[in-house]
């Protein structure tokens, strides 16, 4: 399918959407990291704040921290469906597609887990650094 649209420079641009244009696979990877970035940071000031010894109510700058959560995470999960589409991966077969979206949810309810205290103080930082650790391990190494 050929996409058709009009360029920052005004000129008409057509591309396939693979190889370029702005839906590209690269303009979806190029979100998806950005969004993690994002996420990343969120969660581990929390967490870092936490780590230290801050309750709910404590933790400085939450609302901006949630938002910049949340909005990352969708951005995410919309740019992480965009690159199966463009990558021309399917579901089925593809389990660590479905270990992505766990380590997805996972980093979505992490704030909860902080807040409520759920996980101990001291595992705070090193919660989010493994289920970052399988993310990244599950998207390079594809094992099954």
């Amino acid at each position: 399918m050929i996409a058709v649209y009009i360029d920052l420079s005004m000129q008409i641009v057509y591309s396939d959407g693979i190889n370029g244009g702005f839906m590209s696979y690269s303009f979806y990877s190029f979100l998806h990291i950005v969004a993690i970035i994002v996420v990343t940071m969120s969660l581990a000031i929390t967490s870092f704040q936490v780590y230290n010894g801050a309750n709910k109510g404590d933790i400085k700058c939450k609302k901006g921290l949630s938002i910049a959560h949340g909005i990352a995470l969708l951005v995410a999960f919309v740019a992480g469906f965009g690159l199966i589409t463009k990558g021309g991966f399917s579901f089925s077969g593809s389990t660590w597609i479905y270990i992505k979206m766990v380590c997805w949810v996972l980093l979505g309810v992490y704030p909860v887990l902080l807040y409520k205290q759920v996980l101990p103080r001291k595992m705070a930082m090193y919660g989010l650094i493994v289920i970052l650790a399988v993310a990244v391990y599950t998207v390079v190494f594809k094992p099954m």
